[in-house]
């Protein structure tokens, strides 16, 4: 069955310029020997590879979210999908203690998000 392969390349000639690469292939050996016939490895150098599971993959397009949960609150459970989804909700009622972040928009401190000031 066919995996998802992540791969990071960078430039020879130009080492700060990253290239991102992302397809489905059997192995390891068979992204690389494509990935060469395509023309990318004599120009690029791989810096980072990573294999998949389709499914894997697929509910981490699909469910975004999960990886943020997954950081926040280091496991992903019905109790930290509810405390996640429910701290906008609690922010309504307790309030907000913003900060300007680098001028990306308010950093909400208690709900752990940026929120794009309009």
């Amino acid at each position: 069955m066919k995996k998802i392969h992540i791969i990071f390349m960078k430039e020879i000639k130009k080492p700060d310029d990253l290239v991102l690469y992302v397809s489905r292939y059997k192995s390891k050996k068979h992204a690389i020997m494509t990935m060469h016939l395509q023309g990318f490895l004599p120009q690029h150098e791989i810096t980072y590879h990573q294999e998949l599971p389709t499914t894997k993959y697929l509910i981490g397009v699909l469910f975004p979210h999960l990886g943020v949960v997954k950081n926040q609150y280091k496991k992903v459970t019905l109790i930290t999908l509810l405390k996640y989804y429910l701290s906008p909700i609690k922010k309504v009622f307790v309030g907000s203690a913003t900060k300007d972040y680098k001028k990306v928009g308010s950093y909400d401190v208690l709900t752990k998000r940026v929120y794009i000031d309009d």
